[in-house]
């Protein structure tokens, strides 16, 4: 038998997303790199949320360079919000030999001289932050896009404006019941300021709550511009607003200066919510002047901007299936499939969606692909599916209560993979799993599946299944789960949040929430034990499987393998190796294996 230490270190796995599935040649690392040049272009390096971005960016590159002997040099430039000038300072990035350009758009409705630039000069392009239009991303192989998703932002700011007016009656102040706001918009027909304006009001609307929109006003995304409008819709409307919705921190900051200037005492103050975590923004929070902010983590934009500059300029092209394969790890621990449908205006077709698996399976060479079943509700959705709202979705109609609500297209799903895994090792994974019940039907569904494929003749694989484990009632009956599957994956984060009874994305929570606690961790050894009593094995997913300060303690629980993102791959790898370094640390069963 191996010991915990071998099992662990040979199923290391990798946990991506499916919003790609694009090309899969394999490259390889040059090791006579010794220098590589990053450009940036931001669309106003005063911007706060920016300049601490790329702070992180920067640090994240020394770390880099230390860890790698690889010299980074980053060169940053300022468009002043002129695209003009962007186009201009990409052109002299390209002729200045950078490897990769980093660009945040100033307009992103117009990137097409900076990415006709691009091809030209075969220059890589990471756009950041600013995401633009969908068609123009496709327009080349050599284009990528980090940052986060402007309508889950906008739901979450709704989320926290909700929960004031719900949680505190002083809120109405002319108690009639309606919610009274202006907004600050960032820019007139940027995409984010739309999306985040719409999905915040409608996100409070959901919640039960009726408003009425007293005015709004266009402030850039600037502090000083957002002081100025504020005053004036105070001149315009006085203690009548009752909330302030505004589209990044540093507008809710230029709010909160018009309020401080104002002839309104502090108890008259409308609530006012941000979108982007900033050190200002999250200053304002504690002091109790904004009621609170959504986090827009920086920190994982930046790292997630240097990893990929890094790797494409060291590594030649990579997407996430690529990246892989260069980091070495064992498989794909978490396929998301969801994001093959959202960001569209119907569902995907089964033939799409098996193209995408199969470019997948052949692409890992058999190395085993985790397709989470599609994981979708009421908070992450596309317009066409019509989820109706729920005051609480993360407890709702979500993950494989939906897709058993919505056989056609589960259905269409499981064809999918199924006539996938003739072509590689495609496993299988269901998503919050809580009774046996919901097992019966999924395997009634399958036997369909492949009763039709049979007729058909369509060749397919028996494959592997399993569940994840995100929930106090899935550990509890873990074993049970565990005689019917072939594996369990605890979904640390979901798991994390419904045993402590905390959003981890709650500001207010944040000193609170501990992804370490006792019971946590007991739940972990317990479903591991049920697992391997079941004879079924045992992963870890989710930012737990990389924290490497637990690394020994999952090893010696027998956990078989960790799912992480890329850059963790490695470190973790390097936790495995050094937890049983010397000898007489190791356990029983690896000593007398030696």
């Amino acid at each position: 038998m191996r010991s915990a230490k071998q099992r662990i270190s040979s199923a290391l796995i990798l946990a991506v997303g499916a919003s790609m599935l694009m090309g899969c040649e394999l490259p390889e690392r040059n090791t006579q790199v010794k220098s590589i040049k990053i450009g940036v272009t931001l669309y106003d390096q005063y911007d706060a949320f920016l300049s601490e971005l790329m702070e992180d960016f920067n640090t994240y590159a020394a770390a880099k360079e230390e860890e790698t002997g690889i010299a980074i040099n980053v060169e940053v430039y300022n468009a002043s919000q002129s695209q003009t000038t962007q186009n201009n300072q990409v052109e002299a990035m390209a002729q200045d030999g950078c490897d990769i350009i980093c660009v945040n758009l100033v307009d992103r409705t117009d990137p097409t001289t900076v990415i006709d630039l691009a091809e030209k000069n075969d220059i890589p392009v990471i756009f950041f932050n600013r995401e633009l239009v969908e068609e123009d991303l496709e327009r080349w192989d050599k284009l990528y896009y980090v940052g986060a998703k402007a309508f889950e932002s906008g739901m979450m700011e709704g989320q926290i404006a909700a929960a004031a007016f719900l949680q505190d009656p002083s809120v109405d102040r002319n108690q009639d019941g309606v919610y009274q706001y202006v907004v600050l918009e960032g820019e007139p027909g940027h995409q984010d300021a739309i999306v985040r304006t719409e999905y915040s009001v409608n996100t409070i609307v959901s919640s039960g709550i009726e408003v009425e929109k007293l005015g709004y006003a266009i402030a850039n995304w600037n502090r000083a511009q957002a002081q100025n409008k504020m005053t004036q819709l105070l001149s315009q409307n006085g203690n009548k607003i009752e909330l302030v919705i505004a589209n990044n921190d540093d507008m809710a900051v230029g709010a909160i200066d018009a309020l401080k200037a104002s002839d309104l005492s502090r108890e008259e103050w409308p609530v006012v919510v941000g979108i982007d975590g900033t050190n200002v923004g999250l200053e304002a929070v504690k002091n109790g002047e904004m009621v609170g902010t959504v986090y827009n983590d920086k920190e994982g934009q930046a790292k997630g901007m240097l990893e990929l500059s890094f790797a494409l300029a060291t590594g030649g092209n990579l997407d996430d299936l690529n990246t892989v394969l260069y980091y070495g790890a064992a498989g794909i621990g978490l396929l998301r499939s969801e994001f093959q449908y959202l960001g569209r205006e119907n569902y995907p077709r089964e033939n799409e969606l098996f193209r995408a698996y199969k470019k997948v399976a052949e692409g890992m060479d058999e190395r085993p692909a985790v397709i989470r079943t599609v994981d979708l509700g009421a908070d992450r959705q596309a317009e066409y599916m019509a989820i109706p709202d729920e005051v609480n979705p993360m407890m709702g109609n979500r993950g494989i209560r939906l897709c058993l609500d919505r056989k056609k297209m589960f259905k269409a799903q499981l064809r999918a993979i199924y006539r996938a895994s003739a072509y590689g090792n495609i496993n299988l994974m269901y998503p919050m799993i809580t009774s046996e019940d919901e097992l019966d039907e999924i395997e009634k569904l399958i036997r369909e599946v492949k009763k039709g494929l049979d007729e058909k003749n369509i060749p397919y694989k028996n494959i592997r299944t399993g569940i994840m484990i995100e929930t106090p009632a899935a550990v509890m009956i873990s074993e049970e789960l565990g005689k019917r599957v072939d594996f369990l994956s605890l979904g640390t984060n979901d798991l994390t949040q419904y045993t402590l009874a905390m959003d981890r994305q709650n500001l207010l929570l944040k000193d609170k929430y501990n992804d370490h606690h006792p019971a946590l961790v007991k739940m972990i050894r317990m479903v591991t034990e049920a697992g391997h009593k079941s004879g079924c094995e045992v992963y870890i997913c989710g930012e737990l499987a990389a924290d490497s300060n637990l690394t020994e303690a999952f090893i010696q629980m027998g956990v078989d393998g960790l799912s992480v993102v890329p850059a963790c791959v490695l470190p973790v790898r390097k936790a495995i190796r050094s937890s049983y370094a010397d000898e007489a640390n190791r356990p029983a069963e690896a000593v007398k294996e030696k």
